[in-house]
Parts: C-alpha cells; structure tokens; sequence
C-alpha cells in the first residue's frame, strides 16, 4: 500500500488528477481505517479532477440515513466512502465548492460534459443539497477548527463580521482543550484538530481566488447566523452532542494521527501549490505562464488543460472517465 501512496504523490507530482483520485479511492477500498490519508488526497483529487458530482453524492449519502429504497442504484463503494465521512472537514467543504462550480456549470447555455455525465443519483444529490453558501455555512458549524484555521490562511480582509463568529472561535477553543482521542491524546491534539490542519495544508490555496473567497466572505460575513437561524443548527459545547464536538470516529484516530497520514512530503506540497497556482488562473481565465512545465498543459501528461473555467464555453473535461 505504501507504493501506491508513492503513486498518489507522484500523480499529484505531475498534475495528473484523475490518475490520482482513482488511485487514492483504490488505496482507501484496502484499509477503510485509512492509514495513509488517502482520504484527503481523494477530497483534493476530485475538486481537481472535476469530480464534482461523485464529491456531492457521497456526502449526501453522509448526511442522511439510508434506507434500502434510498440504496437501490446507489454504487455501494460510494455508501462505503461516505459512511467514514462524517468527521473529515476536507470533504465536506470540498462540496461546497463542488456545489459552487456545479451552481456555475447549470448556469451556462450550453451544458458543460461534466453536466451531461452526471448519473441520476448525482443530479438526484446535486438537487437534494443545500445552495453552495448553506452548504458552506453548515460546513463552518460542523468544524470550527477547520473553519478557523482556513480563515486565517486565505483571508487577508479583516475579521469576520458575522456575530456568529465568536461562537465558532469559542467552539475551536472548547475542542482543542476537551475533545482528546478515544483513546488518548496524540501530542496533544484532538482528531478533529488533525484533520483540520491536513485538510487546510492541503487545500488552502484552492479557495484563495477572488471569486471563490467572495463565495465565503459571503457566509462568514452574514450568512453564517442566518443559516443557522433558518436550520435551527448550533454549535454545542456538549461532546457527542454535534458534529463539532463528537468524539465518535469512524476511522481509528491514532491511524490517522500516525506521521504517514499527516505528514505530507515538503516537496509534494510545494508542487502541488504551484499546480494549484496555475490551475486557479486557468480557471478565471487569468494569464498562466507556459513552456516551461510549470503550466497545466506542460505537467498534465495529456490530461486536462482546464480544471474550471467560469468564463470559458468550452469547460468539458474531455480526459475524465465516465462516473
């Protein structure tokens, strides 16, 4: 398994997405307790590789108890992956701006491939979520560390100033200090913590365009009170009592707190933010540089030029396999 985590990080390497989101999903159905993080490589791997709608249909199978009319045509490796979701902050705000780039994609004329391949239990997710900014906001209640921690790595504009905010803040604190692992700490940090700082290592510069801080300057700004007056949702201090503060784990939190999972390479995660870097041009079609293997077409090994592209007709992702 360890070779083909190497794989993983050699795809991701090279920007070949698809190869990688395939891979960490392979390396994820060996241990579903996830001793490699293949999990934050999957959550990662599908926003690049513009597996948007697999990324809503398996967190909407998250969030609702399945029954077995619910089940039926439902592919049983995604009920697999969304039963360990539950307590990974990467997958749920992963879909918010999954929800975000579909919102966009349904906006165009002319549908985009990615649209015309979704299955029906995907346009049947796409439909029973909330809008990108619910999805957001509920997203900051169940994980106010991750909501923190991304705060301050892609906001540079001043504080929040939804009056909301100071409870996330005193619910980051409340979890740092009292919701240890199960079976006792690790270096002192809860999972929660752990999977909190992974997921924002990993995707912080995905959500540090204009248009996409724009998306949560919306939430945090004002949308964030509203959403949890309309849904009734709050952040409880209680542990078990919500999302935020459950100590219930679906992975074993010492496999994930183990250096494999954490720890990703130096040199993987520099690539992978200048990967990140052009691409995000690319997608609000911003000047890249090119020539050099430092642009998407020169490190993609045939895969996709164009990750997203709210501005371009042409968004088809003509290197993804049918979902």
């Amino acid at each position: 398994m360890m070779t083909l985590k190497t794989g993983i990080e050699v795809a991701l390497q090279r920007g070949c997405m698809n190869t990688a989101f395939e891979m960490s999903r392979l390396l994820l159905s060996f241990d579903p307790t996830d001793p490699f993080g293949a999990l934050e490589y999957l959550a990662y791997s599908a926003l690049r590789s513009k597996h948007w709608a697999w990324l809503l249909e398996v967190v909407e199978g998250s969030l609702k108890s399945y029954t077995s009319d619910s089940q039926a045509g439902i592919p049983w490796n995604n009920q697999q992956v969304g039963e360990y979701l539950r307590d990974v902050p990467s997958f749920f705000f992963g879909a918010a701006l999954a929800k975000f780039f579909l919102e966009s994609e349904y906006a165009e004329q002319k549908p985009s491939k990615v649209v015309k391949s979704m299955t029906e239990n995907q346009k049947r997710a796409y439909e029973a979520l909330d809008s990108s900014t619910d999805l957001l906001a509920r997203s900051i209640l169940a994980f106010p560390v991750a909501a923190s921690l991304l705060v301050k790595e892609v906001c540079s504009d001043g504080e929040p100033r939804d009056p909301y905010w100071k409870t996330i803040l005193e619910a980051e604190d409340y979890i740092r200090d009292n919701v240890p692992f199960e079976s006792g700490s690790f270096n002192g940090n809860s999972y929660a913590v752990t999977a909190a700082s992974v997921f924002v290592k990993l995707q912080a510069n995905i959500w540090k365009p204009t248009e996409i801080q724009n998306l949560l300057r919306s939430v945090i700004d004002g949308g964030l009170s509203d959403y949890a007056k309309r849904s009734g949702k709050e952040v409880s201090f209680e542990v078990n009592a919500t999302d935020a503060t459950r100590v219930r784990l679906p992975l074993n939190p010492l496999n994930f707190g183990k250096s494999e999972a954490v720890a990703v390479p130096q040199e993987l995660l520099q690539e992978m933010q200048r990967e990140d870097a052009n691409e995000l041009d690319w997608m609000f079609d911003r000047e890249v540089s090119s020539g050099d293997g430092s642009s998407w077409e020169d490190a993609s090994d045939g895969e996709d030029e164009e990750w997203y592209s709210v501005n371009s007709d042409n968004s088809d992702n003509s290197g993804e396999d049918e979902l």
